[in-house]
């Protein structure tokens, strides 16, 4: 997924999601959003966002383009 955004020309951010680490990739104007649970020092599950209505509410940084 990140590979694809960076050959797509899209950008990659790192942001907070419910207090916690993440990144936002824009990749053809959509907004996709990847975050790691961690438990005990390893990765336990891997979520990624992509409904549009509830990823409105994510503040994006400023030099990351806006989606489409």
């Amino acid at each position: 997924m990140i590979k694809g955004t960076e050959q797509t020309g899209g950008a990659i951010a790192p942001v907070e999601v419910n207090g916690e680490p993440a990144l936002a990739m824009i990749t053809r104007g959509i907004l996709r959003v990847a975050q790691l649970a961690v438990t005990d020092g390893r990765v336990d599950r891997v979520y990624f966002h992509c409904n549009p209505v509830k990823l409105t509410r994510l503040t994006l940084p400023e030099d990351l383009p806006a989606p489409t």
